[in-house]
């Protein structure tokens, strides 16, 4: 007697938390203003296992309670909620060993023309 079982992945599922790949800290070093009024900062972005904080110069981008599917390789679709607004969100990553990109992709009237810095781990 032989018993057989038939799993499959479903890769177009959502899982809960952030994906193991993309946790930890980035950040890009920057420059602004002119003459004396020049300064440096960074560009930093944190992704914990339940959230997704990226902060530059104004206020920080922060949700929570994220989960996420995988879109392509290295590319993946996260829903959160936004500590401002309360509202749900989706961000989309693209991220390789060395460096992370994101864009706002919903809702439209938040959503960003393109993607943001590309900032380094």
């Amino acid at each position: 007697m032989s018993l057989s079982l038939n799993m499959t992945a479903n890769a177009s599922s959502w899982h809960s938390d952030t994906p193991i790949f993309v946790r930890g800290i980035w950040k890009k070093a920057k420059k602004s203003g002119t003459g004396k009024y020049s300064f440096k900062y960074n560009d930093i972005v944190r992704v914990t296992k339940h959230s997704f904080t990226a902060q530059g110069l104004g206020d920080p981008y922060y949700i929570s309670n994220v989960k996420y599917k995988k879109i392509g390789h290295y590319s993946y679709i996260t829903l959160g909620k936004e500590s401002y607004s309360h509202k749900w969100q989706h961000v989309k990553i693209i991220a390789t060993k060395h460096t992370i990109k994101f864009k706002i992709v919903s809702p439209k009237n938040m959503a960003m023309s393109k993607y943001s810095e590309m900032v380094y781990r």
